[in-house]
């Protein structure tokens, strides 16, 4: 018999350092691919977190907006886009030191975005920091001086700083570029009516209403500008439109109160501005005028808690000031009169008037004499004469003058006496 066959060779086994240091190379090689994808996937990802925010946007879901975008912001973080809606959310959300910050980072990321500026100094009229938004307006004309919102924007806050001649200069510029725009006629009728060219004013709030039959505004700025005239059924009827349009805008409500009482009409006034008070506890011009409207129909005591509502809202308030102290010297109710807080509230609104108002003045001297200080009141008639413009306003100031000094002689008279 043969011998069997040898079995045949077996390769000997490979060492499992070898086998390992090839699943490393493996591994690494797994992961360098993964994270080359990763990476140029980012700004991918980014762009679809970016859709997903401007989606939110779109149906003003402002929280969602901000979570996408942040995402996005994460993922890619030059991607000025995705800073400039958020910027928008925030705002609207009323979160305008966080927009500011996210419009900044757009401008350095992209220096010449005359959006960019604009709305970041929109933002900053709305803080009231006219000097920052003009200058956000200055750079963004530099930049587009085609763009009629920047236009439109500065000519707004120079009209807020009172500079209606330059202001007026802006809404001519642009109202060349967008000449269909009713909001700006809106705005360039305001400047005039500002400088007193009413008719002009007038006109560019008709040419904003035939553009736009529904700009509340317009209504609301003719009706002003008619009761300028003195045109006052006329600034009623605008007033009226414009309520019909808008009926929570509390300046409208405010501003037809004050119609309404121009025409003795003090219940449906104190109607208006218990309304404008309801949509805006916080506006002190409302509850002076309600002050005036209730202290027409004899309810001093309410009268004078609004008057001292409005200088809590506005401690500048030189008007409510000395509208209680010609209450409390005057009141028709004897028991209701306080020559002592009279002189006070008077002296209040003088020196807020730095001591150059005749009427106010006048009620000072007139509160001395209630309280029988016939020296002071003469003092104070006396500096009221000096400036009063009006011959008529002087003679009845030299009337009333002339009457202290005879009580004044009659004190003496008396103290002499005794």
């Amino acid at each position: 018999m043969q011998d069997p066959a040898p079995e045949p060779s077996r390769p000997s086994a490979v060492p499992t350092r070898y086998i390992v240091a090839a699943f490393l190379a493996a591994a690494f090689f797994i992961a360098l691919v993964a994270g080359v994808i990763a990476v140029a996937s980012r700004p991918l990802m980014a762009r679809y977190h970016y859709s997903i925010g401007f989606g939110h946007n779109q149906k003003r879901q402002f929280d969602g907006a901000i979570a996408e975008y942040t995402d996005a912001i994460a993922l890619d973080p030059q991607y000025a886009d995705a800073y400039f809606a958020r910027g928008y959310a925030w705002n609207e959300k009323k979160e305008l030191d966080k927009a500011i910050a996210d419009y900044t980072v757009v401008i350095r990321l992209t220096s010449k975005n005359a959006s960019a500026y604009i709305n970041r100094g929109a933002i900053y009229s709305a803080k009231r920091d006219f000097d920052s938004a003009i200058a956000d307006f200055n750079k963004a004309i530099q930049l587009d001086h085609k763009a009629a919102d920047a236009f439109h924007w500065r000519g707004y806050a120079l009209g807020e700083k009172r500079e209606f001649d330059t202001a007026l200069a802006d809404y001519n510029a642009a109202l060349a570029f967008d000449p269909t725009d009713a909001n700006l006629y809106y705005a360039r009728g305001n400047a005039l009516r500002e400088l007193k060219q009413i008719d002009r004013a007038i006109a560019d709030f008709d040419q904003a209403i035939r553009l736009d039959p529904m700009c509340t505004l317009a209504y609301f700025g003719r009706g002003f500008a008619w009761n300028q005239k003195q045109q006052i059924d006329k600034a009623l009827a605008d007033y009226n439109q414009a309520i019909r349009l808008d009926p929570t805008d509390p300046r409208t409500l405010t501003n037809r109160g004050f119609i309404w009482a121009e025409k003795k009409e003090f219940k449906k006034a104190i109607a208006d501005y218990d309304q404008a008070i309801r949509l805006s506890p916080g506006d002190a011009a409302s509850y002076k005028y309600r002050g005036d409207a209730l202290s027409e129909v004899q309810e001093l005591d309410k009268a004078i808690a609004d008057y001292n509502e409005a200088i809590r809202l506005d401690p500048s308030d030189a008007y409510s000031y000395i509208s209680i102290a010609w209450l409390l010297t005057n009141a028709p109710d004897m028991r209701k009169r306080d020559a002592k807080r009279a002189i006070a509230a008077a002296t209040k609104a003088c020196e807020l008037t730095a001591w150059k108002q005749p009427g106010y003045l006048e009620t000072l001297a007139g509160a001395c004499a209630a309280a029988a200080d016939f020296d002071a009141a003469i003092k104070w008639q006396t500096k009221a004469n000096a400036l009063l413009p009006d011959p008529a306003e002087k003679a009845k100031g030299q009337e009333r003058l002339e009457y202290y000094l005879s009580k004044q002689m009659e004190q003496d008279y008396q103290s002499a006496a005794e």
